[in-house]
């Protein structure tokens, strides 16, 4: 039998022609076109929903900070390559290959079991092609949905898994302690476009900024040289938030701190600093055991001052200090007293009562206001009565 379509001549027994396909009626057999729809189907929809977000970086100020930019990828819609390309120029070379090897026979007859057996293997290929597409395709989507939604979570600061809140106080402390800003800017982009955001952000800074200032008039460092150091790092901290913690809306940027909180803190700065001035002086005084400039010095130092309260702990410190001194000084004269006669012990007494008169004296604190003080002098001079009469009694 020949076949109308191909001419080939066949076998009568056969209901087909083994080269083309097509049956002895004359209807043809596709089994391909369905898998070759069913991917074209998944390619056009996968192009119209995948979109990923990314971030780059960009340079602002010689500072490397994060800009958030939505960059839209088309995954399968490449203007080079794409999956099924591949599979249709494997399927078009296999047929090739089907095609040089009809042009080798001619109508006369052949052996069609061997040809059955080759179209066969011919088939199988096809499907293994269609299937791998299909598979691959999938895993493409699965992954980048995948994607996509780890970018969600990291990026969406009021979601579940990263409280906001927390990662700023996070971000803030980061900077404290590095000067790294990069993670600041970063919640800062996540969060432009919400203006009561932006507002419990700045009002975050703000107040995390008023609470450096304390912590800076508090730091306990023992000279001038040290507090100097201290000023710069704070006042850095402070001006590196102002100038470089900012991101762009539109055609403005946004400040994590506002420029009015930033004037107000620089101000606490510059007063702070002013009335260090006295204070750090006579701290150093006080360090080097000059007790009468340390307290002449601390004393100047008047209730407006933001160092007042330390200034009067300081004061109380040169008096504990002077007292310490004359106890030490009694009990030097006092030494093997229960040995000596009471006219000694008069005498004893007496340098004692001289010896804490004459501390009021050469120390410009006035001892004379504090109550041990007067404790001790009332104590001594009762002895010397005491001892006056013992000896000299009738």
């Amino acid at each position: 039998m020949k076949c109308l379509k191909c001419k080939k001549t066949f076998k009568d027994t056969l209901d087909k022609c083994p080269f083309c396909h097509t049956k002895v009626n004359g209807s043809s057999d596709v089994d391909f076109k369905d898998n070759i729809e069913l991917i074209e189907k998944m390619e056009q929809e996968l192009s119209k929903t995948i979109e990923l977000k990314t971030t780059k970086r960009k340079i602002r100020d010689n500072r490397e900070v994060s800009l958030d930019e939505t960059v839209a990828i088309n995954v399968l819609n490449d203007n080079n390559f794409t999956l099924l390309d591949e599979i249709n120029k494997q399927i078009d070379n296999i047929n090739e290959e089907a095609q040089e090897e009809l042009k080798k026979y001619d109508d006369s007859e052949i052996d069609v079991e061997q040809e059955l057996a080759s179209l066969e293997s011919f088939k199988k290929r096809r499907k293994v092609l269609v299937i791998t597409g299909i598979a691959s395709l999938t895993l493409i989507a699965f992954m980048i949905i995948l994607f996509i939604i780890s970018g969600n979570i990291r990026s969406n600061p009021n979601n579940g898994i990263v409280d906001y809140n927390q990662s700023l106080k996070q971000s803030l402390n980061t900077y404290y302690e590095t000067s790294e800003i990069d993670d600041l800017i970063y919640l800062m982009e996540t969060v432009k476009n919400d203006e009561d955001k932006i507002k419990e952000l700045q009002d975050t800074v703000k107040n995390t900024c008023y609470s450096w200032v304390l912590k800076y008039k508090e730091e306990d460092v023992s000279s001038t040289t040290e507090f100097e150091e201290l000023t710069l790092k704070y006042k850095g901290l402070i001006d590196g938030i102002f100038r470089y913690a900012l991101v762009k809306k539109d055609d403005y940027y946004i400040r994590a701190l506002h420029e009015t909180a930033y004037d107000e803190l620089m101000l606490q700065f510059d007063q702070i600093y002013t009335d260090s001035l006295d204070f750090y002086e006579a701290l150093e005084f006080y360090n080097e055991k000059d007790y009468n400039k340390a307290y002449y010095m601390f004393s100047k130092i008047d209730s407006e001052n933001s160092y007042y309260d330390k200034s009067v702990t300081y004061v109380n410190k040169i008096y504990e200090n002077i007292m310490d001194l004359l106890n030490k000084d009694i009990i030097k004269i006092e030494k093997d007293i229960d040995t000596l006669s009471d006219e000694e012990k008069l005498n004893i007494y007496i340098l004692v009562e001289e010896t804490i008169l004459e501390y009021n004296n050469v120390y410009n604190v006035n001892l004379s206001d504090y109550e041990d003080y007067q404790e001790l002098l009332t104590s001594y001079t009762n002895k010397v009565s005491q001892y006056t009469d013992i000896v000299y009694g009738n």
